[in-house]
């Protein structure tokens, strides 16, 4: 069965969209889906979840954070229209990523059986408009994967994204202020508030769109 334990969070050791890491009381370390259990602050009590740390497998030797101790409510509204965990204490609802596209003809398809080939198949493929998709079925909560962060931050802030379709794409957590965005929908793009205020300013938005 699952085992639990209370901590203390001492300090928020690095945060990213959708997920904090933190240092416990005890010195031992964790992690928070934001969007499962809420936002962290020092000094919080929570309860975490030991079982995986305990029997030394998986999560990178990080606890993983049940809930929020000292919050006795978390009554924030998210969207999503589909339910993950559904059977679990976290159930959480998530919205699904649609594509417009009708057809893969003339895309180049590369099949990871394994989220740890990202980067290798990102340097192979040495592409400005690669793309990834995650499927349903995936256990790795796309929050927690330090190597897609990389990716994305990676040479972004000098990328040339001259007419890219960005309809969807999550570029939240890029530079990408000093990149080259002439021709791209980077406003249908999700992106952090300060780097769309200045491509506002320099790729604005055409009147009617």
């Amino acid at each position: 069965m699952a085992r639990f334990s209370s901590r203390v969070v001492a300090e928020i050791t690095e945060e990213r969209h959708g997920l904090q890491k933190v240092l416990f009381d005890d010195n031992s370390t964790g992690y928070a889906l934001v969007s499962v259990c809420g936002t962290l602050q020092t000094g919080d009590e929570v309860v975490v979840n030991t079982t995986a740390v305990d029997l030394n497998l998986g999560t990178g030797g990080h606890h993983v954070v049940h809930w929020i101790a000292n919050k006795r409510s978390q009554t924030e509204q998210r969207q999503g229209e589909i339910l993950k965990a559904r059977y679990l204490s976290e159930q959480t609802e998530v919205d699904p990523y649609v594509t417009v596209r009708q057809d893969l003809s003339g895309a180049r398809v590369l099949l990871c059986a394994l989220h740890s080939q990202l980067g290798a198949a990102a340097i192979g493929a040495n592409s400005k408009t690669l793309g990834y998709v995650m499927t349903d079925q995936a256990a790795l909560p796309l929050a927690l994967s330090d190597l897609l962060a990389d990716l994305k931050k990676a040479k972004m802030n000098m990328a040339d994204f001259r007419n890219c379709k960005l309809s969807c794409a999550d570029l939240r957590g890029i530079r990408g202020r000093y990149a080259i965005w002439d021709g791209s929908d980077w406003w249908n793009a999700m992106l952090d508030e300060d780097l769309a205020k200045v491509l506002e300013k320099k790729w604005g938005k055409p009147s009617g769109d």
